[in-house]
C-alpha cells in the first residue's frame, strides 16, 4: 500500500504504517519548526524523501505525483486542545492550526482514499467540538467522512495509560466501524524487564549514569540516609500499603509527614537551594495554595506507567534505585529496539504516538481498505473504545 505521513515529528505513526504494511513510507511532508524533531525520523527511514511546505515551492514535492494514495497520518502538535492549554479561543485556534491546515492541505490537494491523525482526547469532548466542526467541514468540502475513536495506549499492548483521540476523513460516502481493543499487557515491571542491559541506550554505562541521577538528587539522599539505604524501597512500599498507584517524590514527604525534616535535612547539609524550595511548598500547603511539581515520580510496578510526558520521563524504576534510562522511555513508546534519539532532545520521545496504538489504528485502515470493515450509513461518527461504544451517529457533515 501506498503511504505517507504529514509533521511525522519523532516517527511512530510512520514507523507504524511500515509495521502493518511492510513497505515504507512513500514520502514525509512538514514544516520548518518542526525540522529539529524530526531528524530522528529521517535518520530511521534514509532513504524517504523529506518535503518543507513552507520552503520555496514546497521544497520541490510535486502533488501531481502523490494523487489518491492509500492513506496518509499526521502527527501534528495539538497544543490547543490540550486540557493544559490557556489562553483565548483565537489563541487556541493559532496552536490548532498545523493539523487545520494539514487536513485542508491533504484531502484538497492529494485525496488520499484515507486522512488521519493522532490527537487529544479533548477531540472527543465539549472542548473539542469547536475543532471538530472545523474538521467536518474540511472533509465535506472535499468529499470525505469523517469519525473520531477514543482510546488508550494501555488497551493496546503497553502498559501506559496515554488516552489519545484519533480522527479519521474517509474517501468514502459513510464511516466504518472499528473494531474495539483490549490487548492483553504485562504490568509495568515485566514490561520493563523486556529491555536488558546492553540493548542500545540501555548499557552498563547508561544505567550508571540513571543510578547517579537519582542518588544526586538532595531529597533522595536525606531519604536513603534515614533508611540506611532503603527510602527508596520505602516510597515503594507506603505506596502499596495506601493501594495508590503512584505519586511524586514530594507527594510522598507530604503523605508521610516528611517534608519538614527533609527540609532541616537539607538545610543542615548545605542544600540551601532545595530547602527553600521545601519551605516553599510547606508555606504553599499551610494556605490551601498549589505548587509546581516537577519531582520524580514513581509508580507500582504491579500497576501501568502514566502519560508519558517531559516531567515523567526521568521517573523512577519500580525495581531498580534508579531513573529510567533513555531506552526504557523509548520502550514505553513502543519503539522499535533499533530506533535511535539523534537530536538528544529527550522530549521529542513524549511528542508522539506509541507505536503499538498506531498500528493498531493502521490495521483499521487497512481493513477498510481491503473492504473487510462493516459500514454505518452515518457520515459522522464518534467512537469510544474505552465504554466500547459508539457515542454519536449522524447523517451531516454539517458542524454547527
Amino acid at each position: 500500500m501506498r503511504h505517507a505521513t504529514i509533521v511525522p515529528l519523532i516517527g511512530g505513526n510512520s514507523i507504524a504504517g511500515k509495521k502493518i504494511t511492510g513497505v515504507d513510507p512513500e514520502f514525509f511532508l512538514s514544516y520548518k519548526p518542526f525540522a529539529e524533531n524530526e531528524k530522528n525520523v529521517k535518520a530511521y527511514f534514509p532513504n524517504v524523501p523529506h518535503y518543507l511546505l513552507d520552503d520555496p515551492n514546497q521544497g520541490g514535492f510535486d502533488e501531481n505525483q502523490h494523487q489518491g494514495m492509500d492513506f496518509v497520518q499526521a502527527l501534528c502538535p495539538c497544543a490547543g486542545l490540550s486540557l493544559l492549554s490557556a489562553g483565548s479561543e483565537e489563541q487556541r485556534d493559532g496552536m490548532n492550526s498545523w493539523m487545520i491546515n494539514s487536513a485542508k492541505f491533504i484531502t484538497g490537494k492529494l485525496k488520499p482514499k484515507v486522512f488521519f491523525g493522532e490527537n487529544a482526547p479533548a477531540l472527543y469532548s465539549n472542548s473539542g467540538a469547536r475543532v471538530r466542526s472545523q474538521f467536518r467541514e474540511i472533509a465535506r468540502e472535499n468529499g470525505y467522512s469523517f469519525s473520531i475513536y477514543c482510546t488508550n495506549t494501555m488497551f493496546h499492548g503497553v502498559p501506559q495509560s496515554r488516552k489519545r483521540t484519533f480522527y479519521f476523513f474517509w474517501k468514502d460516502s459513510t464511516v466504518p466501524i472499528f473494531n474495539y481493543y483490549k490487548r492483553p499487557r504485562k504490568n509495568l515491571r515485566d514490561y520493563l524487564a523486556e529491555i536488558t542491559p546492553g540493548m542500545p541506550d540501555h548499557s552498563l554505562e547508561d544505567i550508571e549514569k540513571a543510578t547517579r541521577h537519582l542518588q544526586d538528587n538532595p531529597y533522595i539522599q536525606f531519604i536513603q540516609s534515614k533508611y540506611s539505604g532503603n527510602g527508596v524501597q520505602r516510597m515503594r512500599d507506603f505506596m502499596k500499603e495506601k493501594g495508590m498507584h503512584g505519586y511524586t517524590m514530594h507527594r510522598y514527604f507530604i503523605l508521610t509527614g516528611q517534608l519538614v525534616e527533609a527540609r532541616d535535612w537539607l538545610a543542615a547539609n548545605g542544600f540551601e537551594r532545595n530547602a527553600k524550595e521545601a519551605t516553599r511548598i510547606i508555606d504553599k500547603l499551610n494556605t490551601s495554595g498549589g505548587f509546581w511539581d516537577g519531582s520524580f515520580p514513581i509508580y507500582d510496578g504491579e500497576g501501568t506507567f502514566a502519560t508519558l510526558i517531559s516531567r515523567t520521563l526521568h521517573a523512577i524504576h519500580p525495581v531498580e534505585d534508579r531513573v529510567l534510562t533513555l531506552r526504557e522511555c523509548m520502550h514505553m513508546m513502543a519503539l522499535p529496539h533499533d530506533f535511535k534519539l539523534v537530536n538528544g532532545q529527550l522530549n521529542n520521545i513524549c511528542q508522539n504516538v506509541p507505536v503499538c496504538t498506531a498500528a493498531d489504528m493502521v490495521t483499521e485502515v487497512v481493513g477498510f481498505l481491503n473492504g473487510e470493515r462493516t459500514m454505518t450509513n452515518s457520515t459522522y461518527v464518534l467512537q469510544s473504545n474505552l465504554n466500547e461504544r459508539i457515542d454519536v451517529q449522524e447523517s451531516s457533515l454539517l458542524g454547527y
